[in-house]
């Protein structure tokens, strides 16, 4: 499964699962549920512990941000109303998958760069190029783009060495090559280190696009040094007070004030432990601020993710929901 992500200002709604291709895996022991909605759950219950681990991270951080009510809607309701099949055997392998995947592997899963092929095929939309769509679960491609309308049209994303200047969307694996000729502007496989890039989506896994000079390249996500964000940063190393650095995970001994914890914790105590949850106070302890769980920091307390209720602020509502006029928290574009 992957998550909804915006690229080049359009919103490309890539699929929690569906397109096909390749044979099955072994499933790691893990059997996935009979049904779509049993296995959306055991999906996103599995990439937030393994995703926790990865990230060396708070369990419960994830587990919430992460929760199989936020993002099962859409797979289950286009199986349900016939725009999509689900594959038991594809879903089998696709747990064992996120069992033994690299974290690299995992995190391009969930981003849409990146897709293993039993996550693809363990629902399939059946839904084709400029079909009305409501979200990627019902394309055959995996792709319906808004821009910025619902319902929109499923696209089929460029093959290799076909020409991107109408929509620069290649197929997982492949970016749209936007050097000089012979290859300007056509799908090509993604950038190994050192080859020149636009943006981190035109390089392998591992790798970001670094803008430095003498020019802009493919090279490693760092472990130490200068950050904007983390995904400057190797997994598993965040970006804190621009730098790269290995934050302390929970139980680990630290120094509150200098924000030395990994995603969702705090120190308190002398050690890292999960910031708040819903109803409890989120105000700064010595100059660090504890971070919410499910939650968002609403005048030093901690205040329950919406899905549609009021916000003044996207923080405020649950993950890949906005904030939109008048001041609701909605889900883009959910299946009908």
């Amino acid at each position: 499964m992957t998550a909804r992500k915006t690229a080049l200002g359009l919103l490309l709604l890539l699929s929690a699962c569906g397109g096909g291709g390749g044979g099955p895996v072994d499933g790691g022991g893990t059997t996935a549920a009979e049904t779509v909605a049993g296995y959306c759950d055991q999906f996103w219950t599995a990439y937030a512990a393994r995703w926790a681990i990865c990230d060396r991270a708070s369990a419960a951080y994830w587990a919430a941000f992460y929760a199989p009510a936020l993002r099962c809607g859409d797979p289950v309701q286009a199986v349900t109303a016939g725009r999509a099949t689900y594959d038991q055997a594809r879903a089998t392998a696709c747990l064992g998958f996120l069992a033994a995947g690299s974290c690299d592997a995992i995190e391009a899963q969930v981003s849409g760069r990146l897709l293993q092929a039993d996550c693809q095929a363990a629902v399939t939309g059946l839904l084709g190029a400029g079909a009305t769509c409501h979200s990627p679960e019902s394309c055959a491609s995996d792709v319906c783009l808004e821009s910025p309308y619902c319902p929109s049209a499923c696209f089929t994303p460029h093959v290799l060495g076909a020409s991107c200047t109408d929509e620069p969307l290649c197929v997982p694996g492949l970016h749209c090559d936007r050097r000089y000729a012979p290859t300007a502007f056509t799908c090509q496989p993604l950038e190994a280190q050192g080859r020149f890039c636009v943006d981190d989506a035109d390089c392998q896994l591992g790798l970001r696009c670094d803008t430095g000079a003498p020019g802009a390249s493919c090279q490693p996500r760092r472990t130490s040094g200068y950050c904007a964000d983390d995904g400057y940063c190797a997994v598993g190393y965040a970006c804190k007070s621009g730098s790269c650095v290995w934050p302390k995970a929970a139980g680990e001994t630290c120094t509150q004030g200098q924000n030395q914890c990994a995603a969702g914790l705090w120190c308190s105590g002398g050690a890292c432990r999960d910031g708040p949850a819903a109803g409890q106070s989120c105000t700064a302890v010595n100059g660090e601020t504890p971070p919410c769980i499910g939650a968002a920091c609403v005048s030093g307390t901690c205040v329950a993710w919406s899905e549609g209720g009021a916000c003044t602020t996207a923080a405020q509502c649950a993950p890949g929901a906005s904030c939109v006029y008048p001041g609701t928290c909605a889900m883009p574009c959910p299946e009908p």
